[in-house]
């Protein structure tokens, strides 16, 4: 049976908030990398039917779209903006798996795997099967090469190549982040650590670019908040309130008591009080 993400295909839009972050960074690209105002924008890259350039008062009005409803740009502007040299890099951001990633993280052993699958084809990368990952680095040993046998080792080595000749890259960090969902799901604990960070730090490159300022503490916020710490959609829009059921990150088990505590119970009454009085 299909999923939805698999009848949307390749080439659907995301859904919800993720939809609006995508069409915000769609929208601060352009402007990192365009003097032009929207209505030019649109002269300039929204084109009519046929092809035919609108005038300004004729204009669809996707950029000013974009910016103020949340709305990502139609393909056929997007392909309009990648024939433009200062927009390369547009249609990486428009079909990146990130936003399938951050609209769905996958919950599943299947679904995660499917979902580094779908990154590393987007990538136009490869992962070896296990029983032929130790034949692998034999054969680079037996030919010279310097690897180390370790195949978690030589794995983190490949993905930091990546990473240094892939910056800024959206792909890579949807497969970053689901490579982190796969492994906490395969309770591979040491390199979900490992990934998370990475894709803490990788997302704060992100939106520290030139022109990209204006989604920091926004897109990164709550794409940390759905991918790694798994939190809704709603949940993620907001800080976390220690004050609430939520668990924080470094806090997992808590301090447990019977549900009768009278100690306990005091202070979820003088909490619950204090709410009222504010």
């Amino acid at each position: 049976m299909s999923t939805d993400d698999e009848k949307r295909g390749p080439g659907k839009q995301p859904r919800g908030y993720a939809q609006k972050l995508l069409a915000r960074t769609q929208y601060v690209m352009v402007k990192a990398r365009s003097p032009l105002n929207d209505a030019k924008l649109d002269v300039q890259y929204a084109l009519g039917e046929y092809g035919v350039r609108l005038s300004s008062a004729d204009r669809r009005q996707v950029f000013e779209h974009a910016r103020m409803r949340g709305k990502p740009l139609p393909e056929d502007v997007v392909r309009a903006l990648s024939k433009d040299p200062n927009m390369e890099g547009i249609q990486e951001i428009s079909h990146s798996p990130f936003w399938v990633l951050l609209e769905k993280p996958p919950t599943s052993r299947l679904a995660a795997r499917k979902m580094v699958e779908r990154c590393l084809k987007q990538l136009n990368l490869m992962r070896l099967p296990l029983a032929l990952e130790k034949l692998w680095l034999f054969n680079m040993r037996r030919a010279g090469s310097a690897l180390s046998l370790d195949v978690e080792e030589v794995g983190c080595e490949q993905l930091e190549k990546l990473i240094r000749d892939n910056p800024n890259s959206l792909n890579l960090l949807a497969l970053v982040g689901a490579l982190f969902r796969e492994a906490c799901l395969n309770f591979d604990l040491q390199t979900a650590n490992y990934l998370g960070r990475r894709f803490l730090t990788l997302m704060q490159d992100f939106v520290s670019q030139p022109g990209f300022e204006s989604l920091d503490g926004d897109l990164d916020s709550f794409a940390i908040s759905c991918i790694i710490y798994d939190r809704t959609e709603a949940d993620a829009q907001s800080e976390f309130n220690p004050f609430g059921p939520e668990r924080l990150p470094g806090n997992p088990i808590g301090l447990l008591f019977p549900a009768d505590d009278p100690e306990a119970k005091a202070l979820l009454h003088s909490l619950k009080t204090e709410d009222k009085i504010a």
